[in-house]
């Protein structure tokens, strides 16, 4: 799996490591999140709904999948920032309404 940088957050008195890993061949985005020896992986499409005692990963920043911008997870609609989730929103209603204008015919 290839990575981004490391970011720490104090969680309890207790700093986690979070590195954002994408897998080789299905392409799928983890957060895998380092907590002493303890580590878990968890899909960037959840973090923005961790509630509770894990809701600090709504903070977890990774890059948008169509711009590259770095965002916090709460602020993603799955793996799309607002801006992009708005155009890909619009051009998939353009497709619905009989594909996009004649580009070049």
């Amino acid at each position: 799996m290839s990575s981004t940088q490391d970011q720490r957050f104090l969680v309890a008195g207790v700093e986690c490591v979070v590195s954002i890993l994408r897998a080789p061949k299905s392409g799928e985005r983890f957060a895998e999140i380092r907590r002493g020896r303890e580590c878990i992986q968890v899909p960037v499409d959840l973090l923005g709904l961790a509630a509770g005692k894990d809701a600090w990963m709504r903070d977890i920043r990774f890059r948008c999948s169509v711009c590259r911008e770095p965002f916090k997870a709460s602020e993603m609609e799955g793996q799309l920032c607002p801006r992009c989730l708005e155009e890909t929103e619009a051009y998939n209603e353009l497709l619905d309404r009989g594909g996009p204008p004649d580009e070049g015919k």
